[in-house]
C-alpha cells in the first residue's frame, strides 16, 4: 500500500509544478501588498490550520504574514492566502474578503474559476482517497501533505520576490 500512496503522492506533487504561473503571480500580490504598507494574511480551515502552524510557529515562517482571524481582518488591495480541504467550504469567508476589496489566493482540491482579477486559485488535486481498500472505500487524503508542498513553492518565491526588492530584511527584523 506504501509504493501505491506514494506513487500517487508523487503524481500529485508533480502536478503542482503546472501551475508556477499562478504561484509567481500569487507571490507578487502578496509581494506587492507588503510593499504598499498594506497587510497579507493567511489561513486554514480544519486540517489545514497545520499550514497556519507552520507560517506561524514553524522553523520556516511567512514573511510578512499575519493570521486571519475574521474576513474584516482584510482591507482593501490585501491578500489573503486560504487553505482548505473544499472552496465551498471557505465560500462565504472569501465572498466577504472579496467584498472589503481584498485578494485571494485558494489553495482547495480543485481550481476555482469565477475569481476577479488580483485573486488567484491552486489545486492540489486532492479530491479522493489515494488507495482502494478492499471494501470499495478509499482511503489516504494527503491534503495536508500536499498544501504544505504548496505552501513551499509559494515561501520561496516570496522570499525571492522580496529579497530582489530589499525588502525580506526590514520584514524579518
Amino acid at each position: 500500500m506504501n509504493k501505491i500512496f506514494m506513487t500517487q503522492l508523487r503524481g500529485l506533487l508533480e502536478k503542482t509544478a503546472d501551475q508556477e504561473e499562478t504561484m509567481e503571480d500569487a507571490a507578487r500580490a502578496a509581494a506587492q501588498s507588503i510593499a504598499a504598507g498594506g497587510r497579507f494574511f493567511l489561513h486554514g480551515t480544519g486540517e489545514l490550520k497545520g499550514i497556519e502552524a507552520q507560517a506561524f510557529d514553524g522553523a520556516d515562517p511567512l514573511p510578512g504574514a499575519v493570521r486571519l482571524t475574521s474576513a474584516e481582518d482584510a482591507g482593501p488591495m490585501e491578500m489573503v492566502w486560504l487553505f482548505a480541504d473544499s472552496a465551498e467550504s471557505i465560500r462565504p469567508l472569501t465572498e466577504n474578503i472579496l467584498e472589503n476589496g481584498g485578494h485571494v489566493l485558494l489553495v482547495t482540491p480543485e481550481a476555482v474559476e469565477d475569481l476577479p482579477p488580483g485573486s488567484f486559485s491552486l489545486a492540489t488535486g486532492v479530491t479522493r482517497g489515494l488507495i482502494p481498500e478492499e471494501s470499495g472505500k478509499r482511503t489516504g487524503r494527503p491534503h495536508l501533505l500536499v498544501s504544505l508542498h504548496l505552501y513551499y513553492d509559494l515561501l520561496f518565491l516570496l522570499r525571492e520576490i522580496l529579497e530582489e526588492n530589499d525588502l525580506l530584511e526590514e520584514i524579518e527584523e
